[in-house]
């Protein structure tokens, strides 16, 4: 229900535009290392705390970046509709059998080349508009690098005690005020209704 929710509140608009492709192509990157790095026989040489801190990002990155991809593409084939590599029984097949690899195949072969092709219809999105939610992606890059700095703790605690001696406090204090800044930007998108994002 949620993956469902997440890609339908996404309008048709965003999906082929060039700034999703550009993000989708991210994605196909990290899909990539992270296959290199599950099957390649080399490992990574451990240069101590940045080692671990990058092991770990990669660690969350790629994953996500796999599921981004694949709801994406899931998402461009149901808008194609049942024509040729749209959202037909062997296309849906295809893509739960491969997965992520699936993916990163149908991004290059068939996303890049024919995105411009594909009718679009809008979902509550006015393109003529020049605002953007920047405080809405102030906010999610707000929580990922807490995310990011709480993996960090996890990963090389005693590098991080030393870093906040004295404020141990402030992790706590950065999660309330994002959860409570969070909370209050949803209630006020509740109030003004979905029309506006």
């Amino acid at each position: 229900m949620g993956f469902t929710w997440f890609w339908n509140r996404i309008s048709d608009e965003w999906i082929v535009s060039n700034s999703a492709a550009v993000l989708f192509g991210v994605a196909a990157a990290f899909t990539c290392l992270l296959t290199v790095l599950l099957f390649s026989p080399l490992q990574l040489r451990d240069t101590g705390t940045w080692s671990q801190i990058e092991g770990g990002a990669i660690g969350v990155l790629c994953p996500l970046s796999a599921f981004f991809l694949w709801g994406g593409m899931r998402r461009y084939q149901k808008m194609r509709g049942p024509s040729r590599f749209g959202d037909t029984r062997s296309v849906r097949l295809l893509m739960l059998i491969g997965l992520c690899w699936t993916a990163v195949l149908y991004y290059l072969a068939v996303f890049l080349p024919q995105r411009r092709e594909v009718p679009v219809r809008s979902i509550d999105y006015s393109p003529s508009s020049p605002r953007r939610p920047v405080f809405k992606q102030a906010l999610i890059g707000a929580w990922i690098i807490f995310f990011v700095l709480i993996q960090a703790m996890f990963l090389a605690p005693k590098t991080m005690v030393r870093m906040l001696h004295g404020a141990s406090w402030l992790p706590m204090l950065v999660m309330l005020l994002l959860m409570f800044t969070t909370a209050a930007y949803l209630v006020l998108r509740f109030v003004r209704g979905p029309a506006r994002r």
